[in-house]
């Protein structure tokens, strides 16, 4: 078993090393035929500021900043965003309370979007006009995958519509099994015009992503092995209903970091900080694929040796 090694930097924290190595080492032994790669989007392979202090949208912000809609709908939008985003991150509300309340905001803002008379054009347009910043080397990830049949699921609270088109224009990355990469979001329902009527099925806010879907579940029962990546504590769900042997988590914790760390180190078994790139996440793909010898990042003579993390050879 060739070692790990890989830079480091402060906003890189292995929450327990010794069970995150025992994990990784395991996968490495198992290969990427029992691998799985369960993602969210918004602010997980998106960021979370656009430039300095400034949010990056989400899939709905992409619809809520659209010049193409009413401004009583930016209103509204911006409203909710106001009232229920600081419950959303409040780790001291109760969860019971917080999930009625993410489903209220849920429920809200697709009852406006029903209401705008949305078309399935408005949607391409929208994200057409949209500075959505995808993180750096989140394509790479999703392409690597691909590249090696890995599936890849992006599990998203959003809309899933508006999702796959970013994908198409933003990422470039088609969407679909025969491409391993599948979506799991709010779907919409248009009429014969083409008009935004309703969505399917059960709302998935960020509360509530053990809805796992069952015949993608039974699909891929076979990968028992996770890597599942997300910004919200409630992401740690998204595997739920998987019977997995092996999980690795990845937590994106981009906003109010001092205040949330000790929650996120007690939820994942990595935390990512300060709106940092995937490309540690990404060497851990490879380092489980790549049979040859693993190709670490090229160490910079002037770096120091502490600045490099190692499988440390007793537990190869």
């Amino acid at each position: 078993m060739q070692q790990l090694r890989l830079k480091i930097n402060k906003n890189i924290i292995i929450s327990n090393k010794d069970v995150f190595w025992k994990k990784l080492i395991q996968m490495k032994k198992d290969g990427k035929q029992f691998l799985q790669v369960i993602s969210d989007f918004d602010y997980t392979l998106s960021t979370f500021y656009k430039e300095g202090t400034q949010r990056n949208p989400s899939c709905h912000g992409i619809l809520e900043q659209c010049q193409l809609f009413s401004e009583d709908y930016h209103k509204a939008t911006r409203a909710l965003q106001q009232e229920y985003y600081p419950i959303e991150i409040d780790p001291t509300i109760d969860p019971t309370v917080k999930a009625e309340k993410m489903q209220e905001w849920w429920s809200k803002a697709h009852e406006l979007l029903i209401g705008l008379g949305l078309k399935r054009s408005d949607i391409v347009n929208a994200v057409a006009q949209s500075d959505i910043r995808i993180r750096d080397d989140s394509v790479e990830l999703i392409n690597y995958c691909r590249e090696n049949q890995i599936p890849f699921l992006l599990f998203s609270a959003g809309l899933g519509d508006v999702l796959a088109e970013v994908m198409r224009q933003k990422c470039h990355v088609p969407v679909g099994r025969e491409y391993s990469v599948e979506i799991v979001s709010n779907k919409m329902v248009f009429d014969e015009n083409d008009k935004l009527v309703g969505f399917e099925g059960e709302t998935i806010n960020s509360t509530n992503k053990n809805m796992y879907r069952r015949s993608y579940a039974n699909r891929q029962r076979s990968r028992d092995n996770i890597i599942l990546i997300g910004d919200n504590i409630g992401d740690i769900h998204m595997s739920d209903g998987v019977m997995y042997q092996n999980q690795i988590s990845v937590g994106l914790l981009n906003d109010k970091v001092e205040e949330r760390m000790e929650t996120y180190k007690q939820t994942f078994d990595l935390v990512i900080c300060n709106d940092s790139d995937l490309g540690f996440v990404l060497e851990l793909v490879k380092y489980i694929v790549e049979e040859d010898n693993f190709p670490s990042l090229k160490e910079e003579e002037d770096q120091a040796e502490e600045d490099y993390i190692v499988v440390p050879p007793s537990l190869g």
